[in-house]
């Protein structure tokens, strides 16, 4: 009798436990109600809820004994979600515009002082909800020579070290009519078993079917490139589900298919602000993450027991890095902003993609570049505008931004070594594109999925210890953290109650 009433004793406790103290006692929420994680700790606090974001909450929260938390800034993209998912949409009609409320509204000076917007979406999904869905690999070349950079890295980012985090993200459909695209397929570079669906549009024009056998004319390469060969003259397969031609991201690819996931949450138009740390020991322990949902708003705050993840894009990530006190010393000053860790790399290093268009009107269907060997006097002109710089006037970005957080050797500017955590702290990791030490041909979507997924296996192989979360609010709200294992413990013991067992 006394071990039965001390088990009801237990269960009253556990009853009296506000029910978001621990989403292991719910669904899966999507919530835009801050106080309802205010002040409550989580495993994984994880900053961004784009492509690599979605891609670490779904694999994280794979393990029940871990909580996971994904603040988001933007909104699900319900309202615009036609606009997303038919593809042609997001260019007729587009969604990460200048003056949306699904922008960032960035832009970036470069190029010869031009300023060019950089459109990265502010919406559940990232800019995987909106961009041109290629899906597009880099060279073993440049894989390997990214690892080149690391020397004796615990962890392998050379073309055989990743390449099988690509093919565990996708689920490759060939294309229906191999003669419209022009290239052998070769299924054995695909991934079939992954989450983000690749294949190819249902119908392509003349004009762009004929691309690829030209460039075979001229002698180049037209193989499948998807296999570490990244050159030559193909035709792109796209992140389209070839069921409904939806457009296959983020959102519909990690989240999505895990509503029963009872301990993950994601938490909607709600900006962070600050990464907090505990300074008391020799190395600064991320704690938490402070966050608002207005400029000048109240300010919230969630504890991380183990991990703070920020996968907040190029632009994002080393912004909250610097607001948080891990930058240059010298720009922290600047802003009067306290510096946690010193780490010069934070927001340099910037590296785009370029993309010049050339027009001309041809008198038949023959006309290539060959004309830069036929004609002199047109060879001349280009030559001449080269060193003009005229040509460079007519470059505009790729929309393909990356390395502002770069994984490289701490002396030679890198924010995150090769487990991907942030030098001279504990606790903290950032997992996105920005992380990309070199410029690399091939759009970023594919490569940060892989990343992310590379990421996911090694925190769970080695996570940080769980500290003990307190509370630390200015508003003096109560913090409750309840164990994993407690919480599964009592809901054992309610089930158990409703049976009669108890």
């Amino acid at each position: 009798m006394a071990f039965k009433a001390a088990f009801r004793t237990a269960l009253i406790l556990a009853l009296s436990l506000p029910v978001l103290a621990n989403p292991l006692l719910t669904r899966r929420k999507i919530t835009t109600n801050p106080d309802d994680v205010h002040g409550i700790a989580f495993d994984y606090v994880i900053v961004g809820g784009g492509a690599a974001g979605l891609v670490l909450a779904n694999r994280l929260s794979e393990d029940d004994n871990r909580t996971v938390l994904v603040i988001e800034a933007g909104d699900d993209g319900e309202a615009v979600m036609e606009r997303i998912l038919v593809p042609a949409l997001t260019y007729l009609n587009g969604v990460a515009v200048p003056n949306s409320p699904n922008d960032w509204g960035y832009w970036a000076s470069s190029l010869g002082g031009r300023w060019f917007h950089q459109p990265r979406a502010k919406i559940l999904g990232g800019s995987t909800a909106v961009n041109a869905l290629y899906m597009v690999r880099a060279s073993k070349e440049e894989h390997d020579a990214w690892a080149s950079l690391l020397p004796n890295a615990d962890q392998d980012w050379s073309w055989d070290g990743l390449y099988p985090y690509m093919l565990k993200t996708e689920n490759f459909s060939p294309p229906v009519d191999a003669s419209l695209t022009g290239t052998i397929v070769n299924e054995s570079y695909h991934g079939h078993d992954g989450p983000v669906h690749v294949s190819y549009p249902q119908y392509t024009y003349q004009s762009a079917a004929a691309w690829t056998p030209t460039l075979a004319n001229l002698g180049l390469k037209t193989t499948d490139p998807q296999g570490g060969q990244g050159w030559g003259g193909f035709i792109t397969p796209n992140s389209i589900d070839p069921r409904d031609g939806t457009r296959s991201y983020s959102k519909t690819a990690y989240l999505d298919p895990v509503v029963n996931r009872r301990n993950l949450v994601i938490l909607l138009q709600s900006q962070a602000t600050k990464i907090t740390f505990d300074t008391s020991g020799t190395v600064p322990r991320a704690t938490g993450v402070d966050f608002a949902q207005r400029t000048n708003g109240t300010i919230y705050h969630v504890d991380a027991a183990s991990e703070v993840i920020v996968a907040g894009g190029v632009f994002g990530t080393p912004q909250l890095l610097q607001l948080s006190g891990i930058g240059p010393k010298p720009l922290l000053d600047s802003w009067g902003i306290p510096t946690v860790v010193d780490l010069p790399g934070v927001g340099e290093h910037f590296q785009d993609h370029v993309l010049v268009s050339m027009t001309w009107t041809a008198t038949n269907t023959t006309v290539t570049g060959d004309l830069l060997w036929q004609n002199t006097t047109f060879a001349a002109d280009q030559l001449k505008l080269f060193h003009d710089g005229k040509l460079s006037q007519s470059l505009i970005t790729q929309y393909h931004p990356a390395s502002t957080s770069s994984m490289l050797p701490l002396e030679k500017g890198g924010v995150v070594d090769p487990s991907l955590r942030v030098y001279n702290t504990l606790g903290l990791r950032v997992i996105d594109s920005s992380v990309i030490p070199i410029g690399m041909c091939a759009h970023l979507m594919g490569p940060t999925y892989a990343i992310a997924e590379k990421g996911a296996v090694m925190i769970k192989a080695n996570p940080v210890p769980n500290r003990i979360p307190h509370s630390n609010l200015e508003s003096g709200s109560e913090r409750t953290t309840v164990s994993n294992t407690l919480v599964l413990f009592l809901t054992s013991l309610l089930a158990l109650t409703v049976s009669g067992m108890l």
